[in-house]
């Protein structure tokens, strides 16, 4: 299986460029455009052909999500190696590089102990709270905070 996984990398990060791509306007007016790292291109942490496809498309932005459940399961308790990964991945990327965070995903501990990541979190101050944490573990490096996914959704908070 996971040989079948790394022959559909390739594509699925093309994929991802082409039809995943980000549009910004710059205030210059010009368009940017960027590209989605997301679960479906694997492990993008440490894949060199995301690497390589990120080098050669060179985006403006580079998108990626992060998922609250995933990064403070319990109140209080971090995920700090995988906050390590996004540190390493966005320091890889090309001088320049704008990078968009999408936060979204409720731990069941936050969303009165739904298992459904799309449930809001009883108390926004603990989102907020977990905002906070990430702008203080990535300083300045990110450009772009997206508060939650699929905003214009009913699916989602």
């Amino acid at each position: 299986m996971r040989l079948r996984a790394h022959r559909w990398l390739g594509p699925l990060v093309a994929l991802a460029v082409a039809a995943g791509s980000l549009v910004s306007v710059s205030p210059a007016g010009a368009a940017e455009v960027g590209i989605n790292v997301a679960a479906t291109s694997g492990d993008f942490f440490n894949s060199a052909t995301v690497d390589a496809a990120i080098r050669t498309s060179h985006p403006a932005w580079v998108r990626v999500f992060i998922g609250w459940d995933g990064i403070e399961p319990q109140q209080g308790v971090y995920n700090t190696a995988e906050i390590q990964n996004y540190q390493r991945f966005f320091a890889s990327l090309p001088a320049g590089t704008k990078i968009d965070v999408d936060v979204e995903g409720s731990p069941p501990w936050a969303a009165a102990g739904s298992t459904d990541i799309r449930t809001p979190p009883v108390n926004a101050a603990d989102y907020a709270a977990f905002m906070n944490y990430l702008v203080n573990a990535f300083g300045g490096r990110v450009t772009a905070w997206e508060i939650w996914n699929e905003e214009d959704s009913p699916g989602w908070w």
